[in-house]
């Protein structure tokens, strides 16, 4: 191999460290999430009494997006008070089917079917990333950036949907202001997150 084509070589490899790159690679995993997601992969869900005695989540966002049309309820029983939750043909629309083997099958993580997500989110900026750090022969940095909303489900505008996920309505009310991180990983060719997008 020339000089020349050694360090072509070297500098394909070695991480490339600029706003950019970081940036493809946060808008990357965002795609390929499908948008800013609930972490509601699996349907129909149950909703029991103690659910509702207890205040977990679904016992009370349920009831709000049956009312926003997303959801649907039914009695599982005729003597039993649990309600099961199905997606509408509305809620349908906004649930992303993630592939059947999924990166998260070869970790620690189980493969997840899909989720439903509210809306689509676009990297603004790459505000910084720590100093690289190679261990085992991977290089990695944790990214910072803004990103903006696009393509929200309306129902998201609703206050009652917005005060039972408060950390959606953190998430569509300041994107431009807020900071999102990201793990990135550097393949050799490219920077990759360094988490499952699903």
């Amino acid at each position: 191999m020339t000089l020349a084509a050694c360090v072509a070589h070297d500098s394909a490899l070695r991480p490339i460290q600029t706003p950019t790159a970081f940036a493809a690679a946060v808008q990357r995993f965002l795609d390929d999430k499908g948008g800013y997601c609930l972490g509601k992969p699996d349907w129909p869900r149950q909703v029991t009494d103690v659910d509702r005695r207890k205040h977990k989540p679904d016992a009370l966002q349920m009831p709000v997006l049956e009312r926003l049309g997303v959801v649907a309820g039914a009695p599982v029983g005729a003597d039993s008070t649990a309600v099961e939750y199905a997606l509408t043909a509305a809620g349908l629309k906004f649930y992303v089917d993630y592939p059947a083997t999924s990166v998260a099958a070869t970790a620690l993580a189980q493969p997840r079917p899909g989720d439903l997500c509210v809306a689509h989110l676009r990297v603004l900026k790459v505000t910084k990333w720590t100093p690289v750090e190679v261990a085992d022969g991977t290089a990695t940095t944790m990214v910072s950036y803004t990103y903006a909303v696009s393509k929200a489900a309306p129902w998201t505008d609703d206050p009652d949907f917005r005060k039972v996920f408060p950390l959606v309505a953190q998430i569509l009310s300041s994107g431009n202001q807020l900071e999102m991180m990201l793990p990135l990983q550097w393949t050799g060719r490219a920077w990759v997150a360094a988490v499952p997008a699903y």
